[in-house]
């Protein structure tokens, strides 16, 4: 994502694990939800809004393949 934003392509993190977060620990404590937690890390939001051009989409491909590699 850090190598992404340095292209100009902001990015977060694609799921959120709220189970994790400290709001949610502090009262519920601790829950294991193994398949939120392994989205959390494998998922990302990209860059994807109506007035967005085939340009900047071709961009963010290009980008995303290179930062990525075949997969």
């Amino acid at each position: 994502m850090t190598k992404l934003l340095h292209r100009g392509i902001a990015t977060r993190r694609g799921v959120m694990a709220s189970h994790l977060e400290k709001t949610y620990t502090s009262r519920y404590g601790r829950v294991s939800l193994p398949v939120t937690e392994e989205a959390t890390h494998a998922t990302m939001l990209i860059p994807l809004y109506a007035a967005m051009t085939d340009e900047e989409q071709t961009y963010v491909i290009d980008a995303l393949r290179e930062e990525l590699g075949p997969r």
